[in-house]
């Protein structure tokens, strides 16, 4: 998985060892279901981080699916939900 590669290392050692950026939980999905389950943690985690660190608004977009009641990132205002499958691609709102 791509991110399994960009998070491999934590050279920097900023994430904690229980963090759901580590990709074990992705890397054990049997299936697409279980890998968006492991998705909603890692959002929920990215979306804090880089709230906590201040990264200015612009910078990323965060989306909200009500359908299954969880955020995620995405680099742009133009809603891709990764829960949902191509069925329901832009079901979603950006938050403000």
């Amino acid at each position: 998985m791509r991110l399994r590669r960009r998070f491999k290392g934590d050279e920097m050692k900023m994430l904690p060892r229980t963090s759901p950026l580590k990709p074990k939980r992705w890397q054990k999905a049997k299936d697409l279901k279980a890998a968006r389950e492991a998705f909603k943690p890692l959002s929920t985690s990215l979306i804090k981080y880089l709230a906590d660190n201040k990264v200015p608004k612009g910078t990323y977009y965060e989306a909200y699916c009500p359908m299954v009641k969880a955020s995620w990132l995405q680099p742009d205002k133009s809603v891709k939900n990764p829960y949902m499958g191509k069925s329901m691609l832009t079901c979603g709102t950006i938050k403000e």
